[in-house]
């Protein structure tokens, strides 16, 4: 009887070490698969929350939904170029022959521009993450200065108030920053571009499911919300500043913005001072010392 218990017991065993065998199975292949994927969103969320941390956060994340829009509508308007929804074959009803369907006079044109319009898409991402970059370099130079200034004298150093170092830094980017001038100049073009595209596409047959129009409407519309981003920033700090300042007795405040960032210390690189051990939230790693300026678009000042 003992063996026959024995026997009993070890086929009731087969289903739960299958099932221990098959959860072995699962895990190794969730470990496989789910890492990497975990791993990479991850890596996508700590890069979306350096943008947003750093000044002009907004701006790039505005320029980023704007450029897709803009690539999108632009590669399905050149993908149905010889398309139109509204080119239907018309039959006589007397006879079978199918008439042929109208297309676009200038349809080449049409093509080349929405192409352009999709590299000035790419170029305007790039110029985002350039200007804040610049903007938080700037910044982080002018806390430099400060220390620099207060070890010099040997008195307190003077601390400016977040948004007017924020004020400072972009000033700087603005006024000697070539790229940044580059920037401005090439919104400028790309308007004037968008709104001759935006006429060329309002001809007959030339604007196929509307993705061209949606195109020019994008790139014509986007350096009027640079400029509009760009008032409403500068009014904000502004007034972001004079709360700081009137509430500055009471300890500090800050609403919109990050804390003060750290000096640096033996800085040799061209890292910012948000990195790991802080810098706009805390202390920055130590080795660390002030950068000096080697980009050729940047004018020291």
């Amino acid at each position: 009887m003992i063996y026959l218990f024995k026997g009993a017991r070890a086929v009731c065993d087969i289903p739960a070490a299958c099932c221990s065998e098959c959860g072995k199975a699962f895990n190794a292949t969730c470990n496989g698969i789910c890492k990497p994927i975990g791993k990479c969103i991850n890596g996508a969320c700590d890069a979306l929350a350096g943008i947003c941390h750093r000044p002009l956060g907004c701006y790039v994340i505005m320029t980023i939904v704007m450029s897709m829009l803009t690539m999108y509508s632009s590669l399905l308007g050149v993908v149905h170029s010889g398309t139109d929804e509204l080119a239907q074959p018309v039959t006589n009803v007397t006879a079978a022959a199918v008439a042929a369907a109208p297309t676009c006079d200038r349809g080449g044109s049409v093509v080349i521009l929405l192409l352009l319009v999709c590299v000035i898409a790419v170029v305007n991402i790039f110029c985002a993450f350039y200007v804040q970059y610049q903007t938080w370099q700037g910044l982080v130079d002018i806390v430099d200065e400060e220390e620099e200034e207060a070890k010099r004298t040997g008195s307190r150093p003077k601390k400016s108030n977040v948004a007017e170092l924020i004020l400072d830094s972009s000033g700087r980017v603005f006024c000697y920053d070539v790229c940044f001038c580059f920037n401005f100049f090439f919104l400028i073009v790309q308007y004037g571009i968008a709104y001759y595209g935006k006429g060329l596409v309002a001809e007959p047959n030339c604007n196929p499911r509307e993705f061209p129009a949606k195109a020019m409407y994008y790139a014509e519309w986007y350096p009027f919300m640079c400029v509009g981003y760009g008032i409403g920033w500068f009014i904000v700090l502004h007034l972001h500043s004079c709360l700081e300042s009137c509430c500055s007795p009471f300890g500090e405040i800050n609403c919109c913005w990050g804390n003060r960032p750290s000096p640096r210390v033996d800085y040799d690189g061209g890292s910012s001072s948000d990195e790991e051990g802080g810098g706009w939230l805390g202390r920055p790693p130590p080795g660390q010392k002030r950068r000096t300026r080697t980009c050729c678009c940047c004018i020291p000042v």
